[in-house]
């Protein structure tokens, strides 16, 4: 039998419908997909073209980042410690006035992939702009992405007519809509940024073409409170009233809920993106996730972009995550290791509509794998493995790392990108960037 891959003598986390594990197992790996898995040895008679050596190593499914702005990777520390809405609107939507290019959002795109991909992401879901620009990117490196444009009522970077944003993002998603690596969401920036009409274009949009309805919904009490003033409903209510809220929607934050939010969430089985450290270092809040799995809501778990977070390891984001909801419940039983480890990667490719492909390590799923080198004091002894992901490890033990069963990160090194050239450019940019502050 010939494959394209083979690793061998792995701990095994399929996250498979029985959660199971796999001691000491083996996974071949052959056009792009899960071929077979080997519990011990081979057997005789595989010939592979690339053998990987998985003693002492985790094997799992790659971490899927439900939210996220990856081109923002440029703006990282730009305007640290400060409100959403004083970051928002008097640095960073300045910033991207200036700085925000296609080639630069081509560079922020490369640094987030770079950074991502060291720490085990095979699958983000991105909101920004130049859209067109980022699948081109994503795909000569070989990441999977779920992408929106962002759309508002005012030109933005790559649209300065608000009039045609739709249009943009048709022809977006009709470009994309054959190639493996991208699929397509519709993407409103927020319902105090877009109008009402605006919203529900775009909900026809997505609707049209089956995709992701991707928007950031109730992060802080000051969105709350301003809804209810000019709407009389909360911005959960709000969207429910003009007929947004369904199973393709993917709400990031979701901070500020009320008992009759959760219920119209749970009743509309939309899907929350949580991103626990956005949330905490922008002073938004803490969601109660464990009652919002505990009533049946969907959640997943993102980084937000770098210049709230200010990072993209969805390592530290699940450590937080679970931690982060022990402390304010007081209960260390709260969003326990397994459930982030599922959050991670099953739940999160659920809620973005790829968990037929992705998510799980099963024959016939598509191969996004991380392999991780457990060779490290702080992961020895190790007694249940989801313990160690979650709370020991820190990204950095990510040795391999396999999406649609092509090695884009071997050895630590991302194989899609001159790391050295990246990183020149990024100096570069910064330099120019920091120059325009003063």
């Amino acid at each position: 039998m010939e494959v394209d891959i083979l690793i061998k003598n792995a701990l095994i986390i399929t996250v498979n419908a029985d959660r199971e594990i796999i001691e000491e197992g083996s996974i071949a790996i052959k056009n792009g997909k899960i071929f077979e898995i080997f519990y011990g040895v081979p057997p005789v008679g595989i010939d592979a073209e690339k053998v990987i050596d998985g003693k002492h190593h985790l094997v799992m499914p790659g971490w899927v980042n439900t939210h996220t702005h990856a081109a923002m990777s440029i703006y990282r520390g730009l305007a640290d410690d400060l409100p959403l809405m004083e970051w928002l609107e008097k640095h960073i939507w300045p910033a991207e006035a200036k700085f925000g290019t296609e080639q630069n959002v081509r560079l922020g795109t490369q640094l987030a992939m770079h950074e991502m991909i060291q720490s085990g992401t095979t699958c983000f879901s991105d909101m920004y702009f130049y859209q067109d620009a980022v699948a081109e990117e994503v795909t000569k490196v070989g990441m999977r992405v779920v992408l929106g444009e962002g759309i508002l009522d005012f030109p933005t970077p790559s649209i300065k007519d608000p009039k045609k944003s739709f249009n943009y993002v048709e022809a977006l998603i009709k470009q994309w809509q054959n190639e493996d690596l991208v699929t397509c969401a519709v993407s409103p920036h927020a319902p105090y940024t877009v109008s009402k009409e605006r919203l529900i274009t775009a909900k026809a949009l997505a609707n049209k073409y089956d995709a992701i309805f991707h928007t950031h919904l109730s992060e802080t009490a000051f969105e709350v409170q301003q809804s209810k003033d000019l709407h009389g409903l909360s911005p959960v209510e709000y969207l429910d009233s003009i007929g947004l809220l369904d199973d393709k929607t993917v709400a990031a934050h979701c901070v500020h809920l009320s008992p009759k939010d959760v219920e119209i969430i749970h009743n509309r089985n939309m899907a929350v993106a949580h991103n626990p450290q956005s949330n905490m270092k922008l002073g938004s809040g803490i969601p109660p996730i464990q009652q919002y799995l505990d009533r049946g809501i969907r959640v997943g778990v993102g980084t937000d972009g770098v210049a709230s977070n200010n990072n993209l390891n969805m390592f530290e984001e699940l450590d937080v995550a679970s931690k982060l909801a022990k402390a304010v419940d007081m209960d260390a039983t709260r969003l326990n290791a397994n459930t982030m480890v599922e959050m991670g990667t099953i739940k999160g490719a659920e809620i973005l509509g790829l968990a037929d492909k992705i998510g799980s390590i099963e024959i016939g799923k598509q191969a996004d794998i991380q392999i991780i080198d457990l060779n490290y004091s702080r992961l020895l002894p190790m007694y249940h493995p989801s313990s160690h992901i979650i709370y020991a490890m820190n990204g950095s033990e990510v040795r391999h790392v396999i999406v649609n069963g092509q090695l884009v990160m071997e050895d630590r090194i991302v194989k899609g990108l001159d790391t050295a050239t990246l990183f020149n450019k990024v100096r570069e940019l910064g330099k120019d960037i920091r120059k325009s502050l003063n």
